[in-house]
C-alpha cells in the first residue's frame, strides 16, 4: 500500500492546524458517496491495478491468480461492497472472475434476483472457475 498512498505519507495529514503523520485507514479509503461512488475513485483503481501489476501482489501474474480461484473479501460496509464489485467487474483482470455480492441484499442492480448469500456463492462457485466474493463484517 505505501507506494499507492506515497504522496499522503510524505504530506501527512492536517489535524486541529498541525501536521500529524499518515494513518491510513481502510475503511475510508473503500468510503462511497450517496451516489454509490467510491470517495477516492482513482486511488481505488490504483489499487485494484497494483493488486493485478506490482510484483508481490496476490493478482499480478498468472501463475497467482490460478492459485487464487475462489477469493474472499471482506469490507466494512455494504455501499462499499456494491461499488467494489461494480468496479471489479469492469477491470480488465478482475473482469474475469465472477463477482459475488453477499452483503446486503446482494443486488448490484434492479434485475438481480435476491437469493441467500451462501446460495449464491455455492451455484457461482460451481458454475465457474475463479470467482470473487465482497462480504460486510466488522
Amino acid at each position: 500500500m505505501s507506494e499507492i498512498i506515497q504522496e499522503q505519507l510524505e504530506q501527512g495529514v492536517e489535524i486541529d492546524g498541525e501536521t500529524e503523520e499518515y494513518a491510513f485507514d481502510l475503511n475510508l479509503f473503500f468510503g462511497t458517496k450517496k451516489d454509490g461512488n467510491f470517495l477516492y475513485e482513482d486511488s481505488v483503481d490504483n489499487f485494484l491495478n497494483a493488486l493485478t501489476t506490482q510484483k508481490k501482489f496476490p493478482f499480478s501474474t498468472p501463475e497467482l491468480r490460478a492459485e487464487l480461484k475462489h477469493t474472499f473479501w471482506l469490507l466494512d460496509r455494504v455501499d462499499s461492497a456494491k461499488a467494489l464489485a461494480k468496479k471489479l467487474q469492469n477491470h480488465p483482470i478482475f473482469s474475469e472472475y465472477e463477482i459475488i455480492v453477499a452483503a446486503g441484499d446482494g443486488k448490484l442492480s434492479v434485475e438481480d434476483e435476491t437469493k441467500k448469500a451462501f446460495d449464491k456463492v455455492r451455484e457461482a462457485i460451481s458454475k465457474n472457475d475463479k470467482t470473487i466474493t465482497i462480504s460486510v463484517g466488522n
